[in-house]
């Protein structure tokens, strides 16, 4: 385009229209980032929360996701962590989980969230904003279990242990899984699961490691199983 045959009108417009077309991807830009989950999603209620909630909708079975959600408001808990427990109870039959702590690391992001409605309220690792936008680790579906049972060292464990299970892990808020940077743009988590003798409440023999592979877009590749790792034996404490 030859810039000197323009006319001043003729410029004028155009140079609107590019400020326009600029302002609009800036716009769109920010609308995405708003649907990413951060830190503002976090709420920490206390326990006399959890417990006025657990007071008013404990008898609500049948409507306990909608009132935990409506008292999460009432108490005070900012309008993303309130829609990120919608998010999730949306996608997961109703379940309840309370975004408590988010760890920033790149294109997919760790998230840890307590489920008030589990056994002594279970703790979870999830990986935020990605595709799907909330990945929770301990979701069975997910992992590829059957190739445990090639693992030697898990044949080594299940003939001292005929009762050997692959448990969800109880994961407190302290420390993270292992990430890595790929060079390609992607990422890989690896997240380890106990393996405990009959019942979760047993002693845990082992380990199981399983990698979560994300491309540079942010899309779930693989989950793969990467290896077991025999528990360490608790040093008894000599009689006296």
């Amino acid at each position: 385009m030859n810039w000197s045959k323009l006319k001043l009108p003729s410029l004028a417009v155009l140079m609107l229209v590019l400020a326009s077309y600029v302002v609009f991807l800036e716009v769109q830009a920010s609308e995405e980032s708003d649907d990413q989950i951060g830190a503002s999603a976090v709420w920490t209620p206390s326990e006399s929360d959890l417990a006025q909630i657990q007071k008013t909708c404990g008898p609500q079975a049948t409507g306990y996701s909608r009132c935990f959600i409506e008292q999460m408001g009432n108490l005070g808990a900012p309008p993303d962590a309130v829609s990120f427990t919608q998010t999730y109870a949306d996608q997961n039959q109703g379940t309840i989980a309370v975004l408590d702590g988010f760890r920033p690391v790149d294109a997919v992001d760790l998230g840890h969230a307590f489920f008030p409605g589990g056994a002594d309220f279970s703790q979870r690792w999830l990986l935020l904003n990605g595709t799907p936008p909330i990945v929770d680790v301990d979701d069975f579906n997910l992992l590829p279990q059957a190739e445990i049972e090639r693992d030697p060292a898990y044949a080594a464990l299940a003939r001292r242990y005929p009762h050997v299970a692959l448990f969800d892990g109880d994961r407190p808020n302290g420390g993270m899984p292992e990430t890595q940077s790929l060079p390609d743009g992607g990422q890989r988590f690896w997240i380890d699961y106990p393996l405990r003798d009959q019942c979760r409440a047993c002693a845990k023999v082992g380990e199981a490691r399983f990698e979560f592979t994300f491309d540079a877009a942010g899309h779930l590749a693989h989950v793969r199983f990467v290896k077991v790792t025999e528990a360490t034996p608790t040093a008894k404490t000599p009689a006296k």
